[in-house]
């Protein structure tokens, strides 16, 4: 048996009050089709997914963080990285753009590397 099915039945038993050939109310029971339950069951399915990827993401999100936060030479690996990345694109970077750049920086990985930024990043804009 579908384990969907007991959380969005898909037919249930109904019962309707109505009126016989003598005009007395008479109660039938029937077998209703819940046509609505197969779409939120594909939805919930769908959503239930999306959900456990972006707690993978988020995790691994956070680890990563937690990792950067705890060692300094990951840190700076990680700042080599994107200067690597900048240099084989070879993105110029003009001095608004070099700002715009330490401002997101320092907003994800701290201010401990400002510093480093400032004396760096001039190397790779004029690369």
């Amino acid at each position: 048996m579908d384990p969907m099915s007991k959380v969005f039945p898909k037919m249930t038993k109904c019962s309707f009050h109505k009126y016989g050939g003598s005009g007395t109310l008479q109660l039938v029971d029937a077998l209703c089709v819940l046509g609505m339950n197969v779409l939120n069951e594909k939805i919930y399915i769908f959503l239930w997914f999306w959900y456990l990827i972006l707690a993978l993401i988020t995790g691994v999100s956070l680890l990563t963080r937690l990792v950067q936060l705890m060692c300094p030479g990951s840190r700076n690996r990680y700042i080599q990285q994107i200067e690597c990345w900048l240099k084989k694109t070879r993105i110029t970077l003009s001095s608004p753009s070099l700002a715009i750049l330490s401002r997101l920086l320092c907003k994800f990985i701290g201010d401990w590397h400002n510093s480093w930024v400032r004396s760096h990043w001039a190397i790779v804009g004029s690369a």
